[in-house]
């Protein structure tokens, strides 16, 4: 792993604390912790990626083709299906008034911030995938 990747690496983990932190003071300065329940989806939002085998190697065994397979294809979709489900948990929870605007104005640009971190790991795994093929 390059310094270049580490450095990529320090990013999304800087980006996830800055989001984590606005979800946390969004949540704790109006004592209102339902919307921490949006984070369960937001956990998953990874592992069909992981599972279905994003980040391989093209020698792998397990691949029959260079390019996308079904599953893969499904597993993108479910990752999509995750962001989305988390952000509109918060605006259904705000609709319902059982959060504040102000809450969510702080919970969504945390969300972005995460969303930023999340497509910039996958970014890095690729990266890392097709180097170690070479």
């Amino acid at each position: 792993m390059g310094m270049s990747q580490v450095i990529k690496l320090v990013a999304v983990a800087f980006l996830t604390a800055v989001g984590l932190g606005l979800f946390i003071v969004g949540c704790a300065a109006y004592k209102n912790w339902l919307p921490m329940i949006s984070l369960i989806p937001y956990i998953f939002t990874l592992a069909p990626l992981m599972i279905c085998g994003i980040y391989k190697k093209e020698d792998d065994f397990l691949s029959d083709s260079p390019q996308e397979t079904w599953l893969q294809l499904i597993s993108q979709f479910i990752v999509g299906l995750f962001g989305g489900s988390a952000v509109a948990l918060i605006a259904v929870m705000m609709h319902a008034k059982m959060i504040d605007a102000v809450v969510a104005a702080f919970v969504f640009p945390s969300f972005f911030l995460m969303s930023i971190a999340v497509f910039l790991l996958m970014w890095v795994l690729r990266k890392s995938a097709e180097d170690a093929a070479f």
